[in-house]
């Protein structure tokens, strides 16, 4: 049986946030660890000194990626609305950003990309800081969505994709009040869709998606009459309708039961698209239905867990909130009569606390909306100084009171404190 040697100096490599460099060394188990000697000793008895050990590598997801643009990869372009043949974006970057001139091959026989058109592309040569050749594959539509709707360009690709997929489902998951909502009535409009909004708790059980009975009374007698659901009911409205495409948005589906989750699964992802009720009719997803979701981030919220399966079956695509100088001309436009200087900085003291959310200072439950930097806005707007329209509008959201440190509402008072101090 070999000897265990319990001198052997194991190294191991942390990250530790406010080292010099964000990541140190400690040693452990063995006297030379123990004594912090430089030397270790080997099997044979010599002395070398300690290496250090190897770094594990993070990939900076930010980087630029060499996949994007390369021969045998399909793009997006969009072509110059003066002229078809020129080039415009690619991939949402312009030709000068990338340093290239495009080579548009000839589509033989069938259609040209026209101006003002976005095709999906083939990258036939691809010669770095020099061009790049492309062959028209097929249109892709683009959303185009109101000035006042932001949504990061490469989510709205992905959401284009997976509605112009068929039996593809979008479900939008971020934080509370980022806009996903909004998001999803405005890409129904841009795509004239009729828009139909099912609140989550109204599907919490799962007798709730199909109906229920309702009691009546007739001739002086109670009686009951079976009554569908609002699901149910969107999903006959489009039938009847024919062509027009229904857009049905479920919006907190994480409040649904698990039950009622596997229904919607049934429903939405099924081979069969089938929803069977209660009193024996059989109610099929018509093909001009459209489902889209959306889930709340946050321990602040009732989240029954979804499974791997239920996943799987929608494109999830992460929503964030608006870029800090898009919030303030959000909040400009809705409010044109608030003072520029006080809304800069509170939007600027309303990211510090979105991004410091789970800090041991702050331990909150949901993240502040952007509907709370409307409610600054307005409230600035109306005259009142800007710690009084934060402490009303953020930390009024949250439980507690501003002058309990202890709750959560008094430990974002704070934090607006500090912040409006520096």
């Amino acid at each position: 049986m070999p000897k265990r040697n319990d001198d052997a100096k194991v190294r191991v490599e942390v990250y530790i946030p406010g080292a010099i460099d964000g990541w140190t060394s400690i040693a452990s188990r063995g006297s030379a660890a123990s004594t912090g000697s430089s030397g270790s000793t080997s099997s044979s008895g010599s002395t070398s000194a300690s290496t250090p050990a190897r770094r594990a590598e993070v990939p900076d997801i930010n980087a630029p990626d060499a996949w994007a643009l390369r021969q045998g990869v399909n793009c997006v372009v969009q072509f110059s609305r003066d002229n078809a043949g020129k080039v415009e974006l690619i991939n949402g970057k312009t030709l000068a950003d990338l340093t290239l001139r495009s080579i548009v091959e000839p589509v033989a026989g069938s259609k040209q990309p026209a101006a003002g058109e976005t095709w999906v592309c083939l990258i036939t040569d691809f010669r770095a800081g020099d061009s790049i050749s492309l062959r028209p594959l097929k249109q892709r539509s683009m959303l185009v969505l109101p000035d006042d709707i932001w949504l990061d360009p490469v989510n709205a690709g992905l959401i284009q994709a997976g509605l112009d997929t068929p039996g593809l489902n979008v479900m939008l998951i971020g934080e509370h009040g980022c806009g996903k909502t909004t998001i999803a009535e405005a890409i129904a409009q841009a795509k004239q869709w009729q828009f139909r909004l099912i609140a989550g708790n109204t599907l919490k059980r799962y007798t709730q998606i199909f109906g229920q009975n309702v009691p009546t009374v007739i001739d002086g007698e109670q009686r009951f009459h079976y009554e569908t659901s609002q699901f149910v009911d969107i999903m006959d409205e489009a039938a009847q309708q024919g062509p027009t495409t229904y857009m049905a948005f479920i919006d907190e589906i994480n409040r649904v039961d698990e039950k009622g989750q596997d229904v919607l699964l049934g429903v939405v992802a099924g081979r069969r698209k089938v929803l069977h009720l209660p009193n024996g009719r059989i109610v099929t997803v018509p093909e001009n239905l459209k489902f889209m979701a959306a889930c709340n981030e946050g321990s602040g919220f009732s989240v029954t867990p979804s499974d791997a399966a239920s996943k799987d079956r929608w494109l999830i695509v992460k929503i964030g909130y608006m870029p800090e100088a898009r919030e303030i001309s959000h909040c400009l436009r809705w409010q044109p009569d608030c003072p520029v200087d006080p809304l800069i900085k509170a939007v600027q003291v309303i990211n510090h606390i979105r991004k410091n959310k789970n800090d041991i200072k702050l331990r909150l439950s949901k993240n502040v909306s952007t509907r709370c930097a409307e409610l600054v806005a307005m409230l600035c707007a109306l005259g009142t100084d800007l710690k009084t329209a934060l402490f009303t509008a953020v930390a009024g959201q949250y439980t507690g009171f501003i002058n309990d440190a202890r709750s959560e509402s008094g430990r974002v008072a704070a934090a607006i404190a500090r912040q409006l101090a520096s």
